[in-house]
């Protein structure tokens, strides 16, 4: 009997973290059967797969909205503190410690340390190793232009250029001001932060990238009504309700007039 603890198959749980809960089902029974040795016909090997299933809906049971369990709870302090039971012994030696991060949150030097262990590997073999997981994940057209990549040498030299060709033919496309004052809402951004963001694209030549602050405040002030539609007095404030309405339909085929002209 090999005891694995809940809290480092959630670290495998997590790294797929954007991926539906059968896919990080079956990266978790993957990895995790990777390790132990099952003779054909083994039984076990079925049993353990459903002990791996029902610990991966635990897992999404109980992860919040943002699909992460809250680490700070302390029910879930001590359950994730469990084990789970599989009938074979590790192939290779138990992970001591904290678990792994996941690949995609690590730093490059951290990236480029992990997959040190693969530089011995030949080329020939990691494409292969990487054209078959490709597959295995559903992404067949992925798969197909890999091979067709690692079969061809003059390939990728010809969907290499042709990739730079078209992104220099691209033109570069600027923040409207709407649009920038969407970002800065959304992000929460002060003023402060949002001409940091500016100066920034200022610095690598794009001088446009981002309007002016004060471009912003236009664009907000524009999202109020008229003030003659605004009744303010010492103790309330009325806005009238149809010229509110009138001023945001207004404003809705302002942003969206091309659209609109594209579709007469």
């Amino acid at each position: 009997m090999q005891h694995v603890t809940r809290r480092e198959v959630y670290a495998i749980y997590r790294e797929k973290a954007r991926f539906p809960l059968a896919a990080k089902i079956e990266h978790v029974t993957d990895t995790l059967l990777a390790r132990f040795k099952y003779g054909d016909g083994d039984n076990n090997k079925a049993k353990d797969k459903e002990e791996i299933r029902r610990l991966c809906y635990e897992f999404y049971r109980r992860s919040s909205k943002r699909g992460s369990l809250d680490m700070e709870d302390s029910v879930n302090k001590d359950w994730m503190d469990g084990t789970l039971n599989l009938t074979y012994t590790l192939t290779t030696p138990n992970s001591i410690g904290r678990p792994q991060k996941p690949f995609d949150q690590l730093e490059l030097r951290q990236k480029r340390r992990r997959v040190e262990k693969f530089s011995a590997v030949s080329v020939a073999e990691l494409a292969l190793a990487l054209e078959i997981r490709v597959r295995k994940e559903g992404k067949e057209d992925l798969a197909k232009l890999l091979h067709a990549i690692f079969d061809d040498e003059d390939l990728a030299s010809k969907i290499r250029s042709s990739y730079l060709k078209d992104l220099k033919s691209k033109p570069v496309e600027f923040l409207t001001p709407e649009e920038s004052f969407a970002l800065f809402i959304h992000m929460d951004l002060s003023r402060d932060s949002y001409q940091l963001l500016r100066n920034t694209m200022i610095a690598k030549n794009l001088t446009e990238m981002f309007p002016s602050y004060y471009k912003l405040q236009e664009v907000a002030d524009s999202c109020c009504p008229d003030p003659t539609d605004i009744v303010v007095t010492n103790s309330s404030v009325e806005i009238n309700l149809q010229a509110l309405l009138n001023h945001t339909a207004k404003r809705l085929i302002k942003l969206h007039e091309l659209s609109l002209l594209a579709l007469r």
